[in-house]
């Protein structure tokens, strides 16, 4: 019987898994550990060998890294070689410390940044051609209360004339009656 120094816990080594994973993301896209721990089917803090080894193989591969994001994942960063000039491996040339070049993500952001403003913009417009349209129906609210108190004058006048011609009315027809009752009295 051969004896064999390292057996795979599944079709796919584990380093395996978590590089094809971390190959789909992009710059400045990150990883949980949860979503690690899923793609090994165990707990991620148990051993991180196969994370660091797709890290490495990532890094050489796609000259991308990840950074780690305090209680959420990793981070994918791009390698900077800080010379600029050097033609070993990033692994080797950065002698374990990552450089981030933010500069494509922010060239990417400031396309974004443009697109957010300009939609702003005409958020903006639609806003103040909204607030003109509520300002011409306050100023009608406020035509129709008036209208509607010059109404409630004029009615409320009309009702008092109208008492007073129902008072004489009455005292017209009195007197009416005086003389109907004076005149059936004559005849």
């Amino acid at each position: 019987m051969t004896h064999m120094p390292f057996r795979s816990k599944g079709e796919t080594a584990e380093w395996r898994l978590i590089y094809d994973r971390l190959i789909q993301l992009d710059v400045g896209e990150s990883i949980g550990y949860d979503e690690i721990s899923d793609l090994l089917g165990r707990d991620l803090a148990e051993s991180r060998n196969p994370l660091y080894y797709a890290m490495r193989k990532m890094e050489e591969t796609h000259g991308r890294t990840m950074e780690n994001v305090r209680k959420v994942g990793y981070r994918v960063a791009i390698v900077v070689d800080p010379a600029g000039t050097s033609t070993e491996p990033a692994r080797r040339r950065t002698k374990g410390k990552k450089s981030v070049d933010f500069a494509p993500l922010i060239s990417d952001l400031s396309g974004r940044i443009d697109q957010v403003l300009s939609q702003l913009g005409a958020h903006a417009q639609s806003l103040v051609a909204f607030d003109r349209r509520v300002v011409e129906v306050e100023r009608k609210l406020v035509d129709i209360t008036y209208d509607t108190g010059q109404f409630d004058s004029e009615m409320t006048k009309f009702q008092s004339d109208l008492a007073d011609l129902n008072t004489r009315l009455e005292e017209v027809a009195n007197q009416l009656g005086l003389l109907t009752d004076w005149a059936s009295a004559r005849s």
